[in-house]
């Protein structure tokens, strides 16, 4: 949230790149894979999406920290799970057909008969559910990664793919193989987000 991607107080080309365009709303011309977020009311470098979590767009010089984010989650969510399921079994039996619809219906459930044990049911599977999600959006984020592509992107063949090492590398950063570990490590990208014809082929290598 305190990494500034978008083009303010940057150095920008002057000519337009074939890649790029020229915003109507910032009045400057944008570097290639940069797009205009209507929330930051500015064009972001490398733009993924607008995270709704951190509420702040999600570009080239933050991507890595929005997919730690979604890692800590995740290996968090799915921990807790773990012991809250065996927490729960020993408050659930499953003897019934009722049984298995607090399980499913734990909301519906906790305004229809109000316990202890519905309320734990219901937080549990909010956690579980958080997994799963937190899941998905970890294994979407890391393919768009290897590919060397962001959201935008996605269903288009990419122009900076350089094989799935160097592509993690243009996310992490030079020691990528650390940063998973914390934040705090310095780990300088090999591109700035604006030259990217003058670093990479417009072709795949």
């Amino acid at each position: 949230m305190m990494c500034d991607t978008s083009i303010k107080g940057r150095v920008l080309p002057t000519q337009l790149d074939p890649d790029g365009r020229f915003c109507l709303v910032c009045e400057t011309i944008a570097p290639p894979r940069s797009w205009h977020c209507e929330t930051c009311n500015v064009c972001i470098l490398k733009r993924d999406h607008h995270c709704m979590f951190t509420s702040c767009c999600i570009g080239n010089d933050n991507h890595r920290y929005f997919l730690m984010f979604v890692l800590y989650m995740f290996i968090a969510t799915v921990y807790a799970s773990y012991y809250n399921i065996y927490f729960l079994s020993d408050y659930i039996t499953f003897d019934s057909w009722i049984s298995i619809f607090k399980i499913v219906f734990p909301l519906a459930t906790l305004f229809m008969e109000w316990t202890e044990n519905q309320l734990y049911v219901f937080f549990i599977i909010i956690v579980l559910l958080g997994g799963v999600f937190t899941g998905a959006l970890l294994q979407f984020h890391i393919d768009l990664m290897l590919r060397s592509v962001v959201t935008y992107e996605r269903n288009m063949k990419s122009k900076y793919d350089r094989g799935q090492w160097k592509n993690i590398e243009i996310v992490l950063g030079h020691r990528w193989h650390l940063v998973w570990l914390t934040p705090w490590i310095e780990s300088k990208l090999p591109c700035d987000g604006i030259n990217w014809d003058k670093m990479f082929s417009s072709k795949t290598e």
